[in-house]
């Protein structure tokens, strides 16, 4: 089974996208991801290239996490999250 641990970062939002101070990126509004849930997104790093990411809202609070599975590339936006672990399975991989 693949699993990645969904972690807390001190690096900000997106400490790989470095755009002139402006690494936030909005995607939608908080009560469009309820909690528990989880939805792909596509944004542009400081390049223009297309990144898919997944973001999860565990318990109120939001993670963000590239949405390709390294193992088969499967979509982890629609994988099995444990809230309390924080991880999420890839939805490829379900056993």
């Amino acid at each position: 089974m693949n699993v990645k641990r969904i972690e807390d970062s001190d690096k900000g939002s997106n400490a790989n996208i470095a755009d002139n101070n402006s690494s936030f990126r909005y995607l939608c509004k908080s009560e469009e991801l309820s909690v528990g849930r989880s939805k792909q997104f596509t944004i542009r790093d400081e390049i223009g290239k297309a990144i898919e990411i997944a973001v999860f809202n565990i318990n109120g609070k939001y993670y963000a996490i590239s949405n390709t599975c390294q193992h088969q590339a499967g979509p982890l936006s629609q994988g099995i999250i444990d809230r309390e672990k924080k991880i999420v399975t890839c939805p490829w991989h379900i056993i």
